[in-house]
Parts: structure tokens; sequence; C-alpha cells
């Protein structure tokens, strides 16, 4: 790279202000001393010449201080450059990366300026780290176009398919001019799946892979003791999957872990096989969001077939309601809904009425009360088979279902919750269209399966989700639907 030319200075007080500015950018990249800020595996990976660089870790083992240390290192280094950092979302990149930043801040006298409003951070310099969601294509070819001294990826276990793109179409060429470093870094994921899984794992991929555990960070007191704490309240041997990936870092298949029972050869086929002569019928779902992307998913069901297709899917970030509003019509010009219903939690209620009033769509409200039970019907019709998948225009949909996994830190009675770092905002969706698909109206006829069958538990969940969610009183809030029907 060219040396930067200085312009010409006439005046004295003008030439003291320069070599000034030139000196206090030298003290403050001094300031940024490794071998304070970072301990010994966080070290090796921050200071590793190696342009792509993984880094595959426990949960608090301080990676994101690591993280931090190369992105502040790269902009203080390049007045004036932008160095991304990015996650699923911008409001997740926030609450990450922040707190180390203003550490560092704080310890060595930087002079950053954090942005509320964008997120992004400001050096003396005029560099920028920039925070980014990368939620949906549109977001990530955002960070198209700026050349890069550094760039990472944070959460890389969340990611499906899109790592791949983010990497080789929008990193890659990005960090030519500066022959800048590209990290990646997150925690193993339950189903051993994804990009990170297949960069972490090859030793052919030319990424160069560090690993270290919270047992590492010696800022974290008693790790041994509060880890064993975990372990037993947890229930977890030194066995358990899920110890292992979280507070080992391995990578261990764990499918009691992952919320979804989605199986490839059961429930994924290349595409929806439509005959106009059959009795499909069509709803749409749709999970409203601003920030977080709104998810658009297309069922067509079957009652002669009794099976139910997932025909289409997709997610958008940034939808005010008449934009959103112009994806529905677009899609009602290709599918004839038989239904429309949207998540009106929130933002959506307002959306569902502005569709309503300004652009006569009629979007009704999504049953969504007791989500659990809803997942776990809707794996009953994955392991029959019933619900069916097409790759070819549900490839996010389908990342979203094999890796999301239910959070190991909060399972409180036998109950969980989604780990909220994963995406599920296409599953929501298909989650909402699938209530309302009439596919399964044959097994009423049917013998009802027996205690023991494996069809029992989504059988059960049915008849409790008509009585909970009766027709005849829609009107009742469901603790008090819950009450007068006691009999189940």
């Amino acid at each position: 790279m060219a040396k930067r030319v200085l312009p010409p200075i006439t005046d004295l007080a003008e030439a003291r202000k320069v070599l000034q500015e030139v000196d206090e950018r030298g003290r403050r990249q001094k300031r940024l001393d490794p071998q304070t800020g970072l301990f010994g595996p966080q070290r090796d990976f921050a200071l590793s010449p190696a342009r792509n660089k993984i880094a595959v870790c426990s949960r608090r083992a301080g990676k994101s201080v690591a993280d931090a240390w190369v992105l502040l290192s790269a902009a203080m280094k390049h007045e004036r450059s932008i160095v991304p950092y990015i996650t699923m979302s911008r409001a997740t990149a926030k609450d990450i990366i922040w707190s180390p930043l203003q550490q560092m801040n704080d310890m060595y006298d930087l002079g950053l300026q954090f942005k509320q409003n964008s997120g992004d951070v400001v050096l003396p310099n005029k560099a920028k780290i920039v925070l980014r969601g990368a939620g949906s294509i549109r977001e990530i070819d955002k960070l198209r176009g700026p050349k890069y001294p550094a760039a990472c990826v944070d959460e890389a276990q969340v990611f499906g398919s899109t790592l791949d793109y983010i990497l080789k179409e929008v990193l890659g060429p990005a960090t030519i001019d500066y022959k800048g470093t590209i990290l990646v870094t997150g925690t193993p994921n339950a189903a051993c799946a994804g990009k990170f899984f297949e960069l972490a794992t090859n030793p052919l991929s030319g990424w160069e892979v560090h690993n270290w555990t919270i047992r590492d960070n010696p800022h974290i007191r008693d790790a041994d003791e509060e880890v064993s704490r975990l372990m037993q309240q947890n229930g977890w041997t030194p066995d358990s999957p899920a110890y292992r990936r979280e507070y080992l870092g391995e990578w261990v298949r764990d499918t009691e872990s992952l919320v979804f029972a989605l199986d490839n050869d059961r429930n994924v086929f290349p595409t929806f096989p439509e005959d106009l002569t059959d009795d499909w019928a069509y709803v749409l779902g749709v999970d409203i969001g601003y920030n977080d992307p709104c998810a658009f998913v297309v069922m067509a069901y079957s009652i002669r077939k009794r099976e139910a297709w997932i025909v289409e899917s997709y997610k958008e970030s940034n939808l005010i309601p008449s934009k959103a509003a112009m994806h529905v019509e677009r899609l009602r010009e290709k599918y004839p809904f038989v239904k429309i219903v949207v998540d009106t939690g929130g933002m959506g209620k307002g959306y569902a009425e502005e569709w309503k009033e300004k652009h006569q769509i009629p979007a009704e409200p999504a049953k969504k009360q007791n989500k659990l039970a809803y997942v776990e019907m809707f794996n009953g019709e994955l392991r029959t088979g019933s619900i069916k998948i097409a790759l070819d225009r549900n490839k996010q949909l389908i990342d979203e279902m094999r890796l999301i996994q239910r959070d190991v830190t909060k399972v409180q009675n036998g109950r969980f919750e989604i780990d909220q770092r994963f995406a599920d905002h296409l599953c929501d969706a298909a989650i909402y269209a699938s209530r309302e698909c009439a596919h399964q109206a044959h097994n009423e006829a049917k013998e009802s399966p027996r205690p023991g069958d494996k069809d029992y538990l989504g059988y059960r969940l049915k008849q409790i989700e008509k009585k909970i969610f009766a027709e005849d009183e829609p009107e009742l809030p469901w603790w008090k639907r819950i009450g007068k029907n006691q009999s189940f």
C-alpha cells in the first residue's frame, strides 16, 4: 500500500497540530497491549498472522474479547477504514461486542465514540467498527462494496448455508485490498452441521482453528467450581453431550437438544410436486419483525393426499407495514390462499390492522399460545412424514430447523426454552401456517392411538388443543378456557 502523503504545511501552529495527532495515534496504538489485555489462548488467536482464523470455544471463554481486540487493532492501524462485526442481528452484535470495547476504551483511554442508534463504534482516526445483522440475504448484501482490513462473524454456530455466502461472496473479496483478516468464532452447535462445523472440523479447509474454554479464562473466578455446580444443577455427567458442547467446546451431536425432528429422507424433497388436478389448498403464515426479519411461509395441504407441503419461504428485514403488505400481495397473486395468519403480538397487531384497512388483506391472528405444545404437534407430523418441505425454495427454513436448539441453561420442571441465539422466525411462521392446515382431518375417523404408541403424545396434544382453543368461545383468554375444560 502506498505511503500516506501529508499535505504541505505553511503554518507552524498547523504543523504542531499535525505532529500532535500523529504522536497521539502512535501512543494509542502502543497502549493497546496484548500482553496486558489478553490471556494465553486469546493472545495466540489474536496475534496469529493467519488471514482466516476460527475460534471454537466454550461458554464464557472470552472469545468476544479476542474478537474486539483484533477489530480494534485493525481500525486503529487504518484510519477511515470500516471494520464489520457480524452476528445474526444488529441488536445481538451490540449486546456482545460493546462491553469488551468499552472495557478496552476505559483501560487504554482510546477515545472511542459509541453510537446508540446504529451501534457503530467510531475511533479518533475516523475508522469505524460497524455492527451488522445477517438475518437475511438482503442484509448480508449491504456489506458488499467497502473494503475491510478485518471482519468478524461471531456466534457462527447459528448460521447455516448463508455463512458460506458471507465468507466467499462478501468478506473474501472485501478483504483483498488490505490483505485483511477474517475471524469466524462461536460455540459448537448440537446438530454438528452448518458451514462453521465444516470449516472447524475439516483439516483441509484452509482455516486456522483455535480452541479454548472457560477454564482457560483467568477472569472467571473458581471456574471449575462453577462448572461443577452447573453440572449438578442440570444433571450432567462428564459424558453428557450438552456439557461437552457448552463447557468443553467439543463437537458432539445431541439430538435431545435439537428442537425440530427434521429428517432429510422423510421430510425434505427436491421440489413441490404440484398437480393442478389435486385438491391443494394454500395457507400463508407470517411472523412479523422490523429489526428482526419478517418471515413468510407458504404451506399447501391436501385432504385427499393426507399431507402438507411447505412450498416456499423467505425472510426480509426492515419492512414497514406497507412494504410487508407488498410481499403478501405478491404471494397472493401466485397462490390462492384460503387463510393468511399473522403473529399479532407486539407490532404485529398494527401490521395486520393496516393490511386489512389499506390493502384488503384478510389477515387473522395466528394461534401462538403455548408455543412449545405447538412445536411438539409440528414434530409429530414431521415424524410421521405428513409434513414435507420443498428444498428448492426453503433452504433458509431448513437451515433454521436443522440448527435451532434448546437452551440447556434454562430447563425448568422438564420444560425447555428455545436458545435465543438461533434464528427461529421462519420456523415460527411455519408453525402458524401448519395449525391452519386441514390435512389431518382423516385421522378423526381412524382408531385413536393408545398410550405407548409413538403417535400418542401428538394425539393427546391435539385433543388438549381442541379443548383449550374451543371455537365456540374464541374471545376468552386461554387461562379461562383451561378453567372451563378441566375434564382433560
